[in-house]
């Protein structure tokens, strides 16, 4: 029985399964996302993005494209108590799971004391918690919960949402020059709340998922990425909510990002390797900074900085292939895969 399960998950890999109700592009567009994010990891400037506008460019819209395309599927249809049950077990539970994993291999892997999760999300000590990558599942939690109440009261009017959004966006990033900090990433998730919004207008507004010629999406991606490379300007740490630009650069740079990347995964589709880590890039997220072994590589070899970043970028890739077979199998309820507590009423 595990042999064919085994030979299922490989065979996903490379094609599709049958009665798959996922967007081959959409999960494309993950995929190249998690994949910088997981590279930029394995980097840190040192070859990948050693070169500054390269650096500046993808750092303007990595994260961006994470709120946007979370905005794109927002659905109050089922009832705003059924949203907020399955957000609870689609992004709080995969990330107590994450932090409980990663401090217990912190355990076995440094010897440096590992703040509470409380110490964590009180954003004064977050810089102490190596696996950092998970604080955008607690700051896209409080993003969904600021959607939610104020889609409660002007559902109606999209546009209305949409400058409230910019308002709030407006408050976060400036605390950012006053290098305020709320808990719980509200600050962050404040300054994002406007790329989820977009991603909502884009999709039911604009017909951002229907179909198009790939001409089209050939023109639409390259005019959204030459506006990109235009106002790209520093790095972008959404994280620590501290920017380089400016408020217009900020928000040009990971709209139009956004919007080309979708367009150019339109334009290739399909992916084999790409697209399936995209489809589970919360599992990919939880866990590659658990298996990046630059660290260890430059310390037992003397390979080149070019070879050590390309290795440790394809081994952690293969480790979170591995690991999403394992989640999937054998905790789906700790990876969104299923839910953990109350079943949402659908």
């Amino acid at each position: 029985m595990k042999d064919i399960d085994i030979k299922k998950s490989l065979r996903e890999i490379v094609y599709r399964e049958e009665n798959d109700n996922h967007i081959d592009y959409i999960d494309l567009a993950k995929g190249i996302c998690i994949l910088m994010v997981v590279s930029y990891h394995c980097d840190y400037g040192d070859f990948l993005y050693s070169n500054d506008i390269v650096n500046s460019f993808f750092f303007s819209f990595r994260m961006p494209l994470y709120f946007f395309l979370s905005g794109i599927f927002i659905s109050f249809k089922y009832g705003y108590r059924n949203f907020f049950k399955k957000k609870i077990n689609r992004l709080i539970i995969p990330f107590i799971f994450f932090y409980f994993t990663s401090s217990v291999v912190n355990e076995f892997i440094t010897p440096r004391e590992v703040p509470s999760m409380f110490e964590f999300l009180l954003t004064e000590t977050k810089n102490n918690f190596w696996n950092t990558p998970i604080w955008f599942l607690i700051s896209l939690f409080t993003t969904y919960c600021m959607y939610m109440t104020i889609h409660k009261f002007i559902s109606k009017n999209i546009y209305l949402i949409l400058i409230l959004s910019i308002i709030i966006g407006i408050g976060g990033f400036s605390l950012s020059y006053k290098s305020i900090n709320i808990p719980f990433f509200l600050d962050t998730s404040m300054t994002c709340f406007p790329f989820v919004v977009f991603g909502g207008i884009m999709r039911n507004k604009y017909h951002l998922l229907d179909n198009i010629s790939k001409i089209r999406c050939v023109v639409f991606s390259s005019i959204s990425f030459f506006f990109v490379f235009l106002f790209c300007n520093g790095n972008q740490l959404f994280y620590e909510n501290k920017y380089d630009c400016n408020l217009i650069e900020l928000y040009l740079c990971g709209f139009f990002g956004s919007v080309g990347l979708v367009y150019f995964s339109k334009i290739l589709n399909y992916v084999p390797i790409i697209n399936y880590i995209g489809r589970y890039s919360i599992i990919v997220l939880g866990f590659h900074k658990i298996f990046i072994l630059r660290p260890i590589l430059l310390r037992i070899t003397d390979l080149p900085i070019s070879i050590v970043v390309l290795l440790s970028l394809l081994l952690s890739v293969i480790c979170c292939i591995i690991m999403i077979y394992i989640c999937r199998r054998y905790l789906p309820s700790m990876v969104a895969q299923k839910d953990l507590l109350f079943k949402s009423d659908l």
